[in-house]
């Protein structure tokens, strides 16, 4: 059965090359942290070179994962731009934490208050969503090679997270109280400040890279609302958890 799928944007740049190797010199590229204009490049030069001497890229290129490691090498040490991953990742956790409590709060009647505990186990996430995001590239060749593994390590580097973060919201010394309405007005405004930082910068590309021909320009790309819709759920889940204990307890 003809394979009737639409050639990915990489593949349609090295239309001579099969697209199972296409696929896999991509990949590792990818992991290997190589630009997309370079990823493209090489996929041109590829090409050529198959359709001009009519060597099947296997023969010419070897293996792809080994070429891409190849191409990898001949690239100066790559400098991860993390900042405009986590900053508004950052922002959007602190929001929904806040908003969360906020609401808990107002069913309760009381006021929010900022304790070190809170700010300690901010800190341990915020640490965290760094680790994660500075060790993409890693945690992502994991994911792809070695699922099973990958499932172990990542559960076990979220309960090391979060078990010493909920020991730490047991720290209830206070450094401030706020009124719940206030705190909520707070949070929602981080929130939309994390989501609103998500969308610029994917739209002026600073968190894509796609993976272009010589002398092409990357078309308009749809930014990826995943994260701010994931983040939006939990804190719709948990204000509505927070909200009935409250309203609960006050009564």
């Amino acid at each position: 059965m003809p394979d009737t799928r639409r050639p990915t944007g990489a593949q349609q740049i090295a239309p001579a090359v099969d697209p199972g190797w296409v696929d896999a010199f991509v990949l590792e590229a990818r992991l290997r942290d190589v630009p997309g204009e370079r990823i493209g490049d090489a996929l041109a030069e590829i090409d050529v070179h198959c359709r001009d001497s009519g060597e099947p890229e296997h023969v010419a290129f070897g293996d792809p994962v080994a070429y891409a490691r190849t191409v990898a090498e001949t690239l100066p040490a790559p400098r991860t731009r993390w900042w405009p991953h986590l900053a508004p990742l950052a922002a959007e956790i602190l929001g929904m934490v806040t908003v969360i409590t906020a609401v808990g709060e107002t069913a309760r009647g009381g006021d929010v208050t900022l304790s070190w505990g809170l700010v300690a186990m901010l800190a341990v996430v915020a640490a965290g969503c760094g680790l994660l995001v500075r060790h993409a590239d890693r945690v992502l060749g994991l994911i792809v090679r070695r699922p099973v593994v990958a499932a172990v390590t990542v559960g076990a580097g979220v309960t090391a997270a979060l078990v010493p973060a909920a020991l730490l919201l047991r720290i209830e010394a206070p450094i401030a109280q706020l009124p719940a309405p206030a705190a909520l007005v707070a949070g929602l405004l981080l929130l939309a400040t994390g989501i609103g930082a998500e969308v610029v910068l994917g739209r002026r590309g600073r968190t894509a890279d796609p993976v272009v021909g010589p002398r092409e320009e990357a078309a308009p790309r749809r930014v990826s609302m995943l994260m701010p819709w994931t983040v939006l759920a939990w804190t719709a889940i948990g204000s509505v958890v927070v909200a009935v204990i409250g309203a609960g307890s006050g009564s």
